[in-house]
């Protein structure tokens, strides 16, 4: 692919398909660092549901004694994912032609994505995002209470199906419930599939589960008065219109929004955004130029 066509990772999310689409082009002008949030609602009612076998058990009796106090708050807060709630994180690393993604337990999610094909106006490896700029979370309500799924740690299990590699993370509880996040990983290309499996907690997703991205875009150029007037975000409704908070704005711009078919954190070479495969039941969006 030539370095000027748009390469993209493409993930499923619930009921989903999220898109973060990367414009390349030599890093030759400057990108704007700017703070973006994006709080976005999901009807994620139709979750798909299976009954796979899971490796991981969450079993109160494999927390040592000297947690036995935060275990017992967090049993009363987090109820049957309480097991999940302490742990070790774990990176795992998977690469193909263009891309390299390193995937993190906590969370059960991407961490960084490297750009393999391309490099920072200082000739340093291009990391599109990573744990420092790109900060998620994934709200679901669990009597009455908010559960933040990207605060718990997962089982990791992967396997190759064909020639894709499946990097799948897993919580499972006692009587045999789970939640699983699995990432589909092909062996050249900007496309990451992603799924989320659920059993026996179906109950976290009745509801509009809230997704959330602190995004503090990465500067790979080297002036940044180009940048400013270079970066924004774009959206585009499933009614067909389209719009964006302003690119030479240093304002703070906050706009609401019902129905939304896809958003991008547009640069001056590089994009991501998300593209819905129905909608997005609601959105806020907000940036901030520094």
């Amino acid at each position: 692919m030539d370095r000027n066509q748009a390469t993209g990772l493409v993930v499923i999310s619930l009921m989903l398909i999220l898109y973060f689409q990367f414009f390349g082009g030599q890093p030759e002008q400057p990108v704007e660092e700017s703070t973006t949030t994006i709080e976005l609602a999901d009807t994620s009612n139709d979750v798909q549901a299976t009954n796979e076998a899971s490796p991981a058990q969450l079993n109160a009796g494999t927390i040592s004694a000297q947690d036995s106090l935060l275990f017992a708050q967090e049993q009363a807060r987090y109820g049957a994912l309480a097991g999940a709630v302490m742990g070790d994180e774990q990176l795992k690393t998977i690469e193909n032609e263009d891309i390299e993604v390193t995937f993190t337990s906590k969370g059960g999610k991407i961490q960084d994505v490297l750009l393999k094909e391309y490099l920072t106006y200082d000739q340093q490896p291009l990391l599109l995002m990573d744990k420092n700029s790109s900060k998620t979370t994934l709200i679901a309500l669990d009597r009455g209470q908010q559960i933040d799924l990207h605060q718990l740690y997962y089982s990791l299990n992967t396997k190759v199906v064909n020639d894709t590699t499946q990097v799948i993370y897993e919580i499972k509880n006692a009587q045999g419930g789970f939640i699983k996040q699995v990432y589909s990983v092909p062996p050249s290309g900007y496309v990451i599939g992603y799924s989320i499996q659920t059993s026996g907690f179906d109950y976290l997703f009745n509801d509009d589960v809230q997704f959330n991205w602190l995004n503090n875009l990465k500067s790979f150029e080297k002036d940044p008065v180009t940048s400013r007037i270079k970066t924004t975000v774009d959206y585009y409704l499933t009614d067909g219109s389209y719009d964006d908070l302003g690119e030479r704005s240093s304002d703070f711009d906050s706009e609401s929004l019902t129905n939304v078919k896809w958003f991008a954190f547009k640069q001056h070479f590089f994009t991501t955004g998300f593209i819905a495969e129905n909608k997005f039941n609601a959105a806020t969006f907000t940036q901030e130029v520094r």
